[in-house]
């Protein structure tokens, strides 16, 4: 009996027949030749299925303080965080108990490949009296950011991507308190102007 290890394509998540291609822990949907629909490059970061390699962004092991934490259900701080993912089970988060304030978590993607305007889309949860930052870079140049309370909800944001950018950053600055647990879930890159 021959063991077979899943990869990000077996449950074809591509449309409009374009290829799938496994791209480190992520895929790529490429649209090669002839495709029904938009030519397009698709990335994916899929909290919920994590551990089967689905997500374009990996931990910045050179340029942070702390990590980006896989999570179900309510972070373990009071009065921040999430109760439950955006979509799903899973989420990401950045804890603020126990680091220095000011800590930085970051998420890098993995070289794009995009010569078209893409959209970057994503929910963010920020909520805590003591709330921090959450950044987002196109290549080396700061695009957008949030800070201070958002309120104990989960929040959608679409961002233009620029062609030929090839790497996206999420960065978290925690706040100068416990109560400043960063979240982010539900995180894509498609095809077109957002």
């Amino acid at each position: 009996m021959e063991l077979r290890l899943e990869t990000p394509c077996d449950s074809s998540p591509c449309e409009n027949d374009s290829k799938c291609i496994v791209n480190g822990s992520g895929y790529i949907c490429t649209c090669i030749t002839e495709c029904n629909g938009n030519d397009y490059t698709d990335y994916k970061c899929d909290a919920d299925n994590y551990v089967n390699q689905t997500c374009f962004l990996d931990q910045d092991v050179w340029c942070d303080d702390t990590d980006w934490i896989r999570w179900q259900d309510k972070t373990p701080s009071s009065f921040t965080g999430p109760s439950s993912a955006a979509e799903g089970s899973f989420y990401f988060y950045v804890t603020s108990s126990g680091i220095p304030n000011s800590s930085k978590a970051r998420f890098v993607s993995k070289p794009l490949q995009t010569d078209n305007y893409t959209c970057l889309s994503f929910n963010y949860h920020m909520y805590g009296s003591t709330m921090g930052s959450l950044l987002v870079y196109q290549d080396n140049k700061q695009d957008w950011m949030k800070s201070k309370n958002q309120g104990n909800k989960w929040h959608f944001q679409q961002i233009s991507i620029l062609p030929y950018i090839s790497r996206i950053t999420f960065e978290a600055l925690t706040g100068y308190g416990s109560e400043s647990d960063i979240a982010i879930d539900n995180i894509t890159i498609t095809a077109g102007f957002c």
